[in-house]
């Protein structure tokens, strides 16, 4: 009897341990975060924007297709269970199996990029990009007084931008600390020499010095 009493007393504490594990696992998991494009996957299926920038699921290289929507859109991005797409008037959420879909956010400006990460979408219409909450459509704008040409999330809380194209700007959304790196995408023309602006002084740099700085490649994702 006292053995049965131990045994069950190590599976009840073997128990209370893993609960433990599996909470603060899922509590410390990274927020996952999506870019807008042509193209996007979720749920074990892809989709895409056809010709004429209609959603349909399909699968690379095979020719059958099944519409989600016939409304056109520029960009798509799977997020929480729904395709999240732009067009020129606005943000919206597109229920996948009944094909409808909502305003999440409208605006005036086309939106040209759109990212989704921690329950809110970062939106770039008219050279200013704002925090949109997916849940209420309140908006915030995260960079004042700055105008924006390209922008898209780097992680979970790191929004990338730039201003000319020369330089890549990273700004940490916790702590509202921003860097600067140079645009190795923006040397591809040539080895004509650029200025950087960096903090460390460098300019001049060309092609063939920005493959040996950067042997990754890190420019601007599209």
């Amino acid at each position: 009897m006292k053995k049965s009493a131990a045994v069950i007393s190590f599976i009840l504490i073997l128990t209370i341990v893993l609960s433990s594990f599996t909470l603060a696992f899922s509590v410390s998991r990274p927020d996952t975060f999506v870019n807008g494009d042509t193209e996007t996957a979720g749920g074990g299926k892809y989709y895409f924007l056809d010709e004429a920038g209609r959603i349909f699921e399909g699968y690379p290289g095979v020719a059958e297709r099944k519409y989600v929507s016939d409304f056109s859109f520029d960009r798509i991005a799977y997020y929480d269970g729904y395709i999240y797409a732009c067009a020129d008037s606005g943000l919206y959420r597109v229920d996948i199996s009944a094909g409808s879909f909502k305003t999440v956010y409208g605006t005036p400006s086309s939106i040209k990029r759109f990212s989704l990460s921690g329950g809110s979408a970062f939106i770039l219409a008219g050279g200013c990009v704002k925090k949109i909450s997916l849940s209420t459509g309140k908006d915030e704008t995260v960079l004042p007084d700055i105008t924006v040409t390209e922008m898209w999330l780097d992680g979970p809380g790191t929004l990338s931008y730039m201003t000319d194209g020369k330089l890549i700007y990273s700004l940490d959304l916790n702590s509202g600390e921003t860097v600067s790196d140079v645009n190795f995408y923006s040397a591809f023309v040539g080895d004509i020499p650029i200025v950087t602006g960096s903090a460390d002084g460098e300019d001049g740099l060309t092609f063939s010095s920005l493959q040996a700085k950067f042997p990754a490649g890190r420019y601007w994702n599209h």
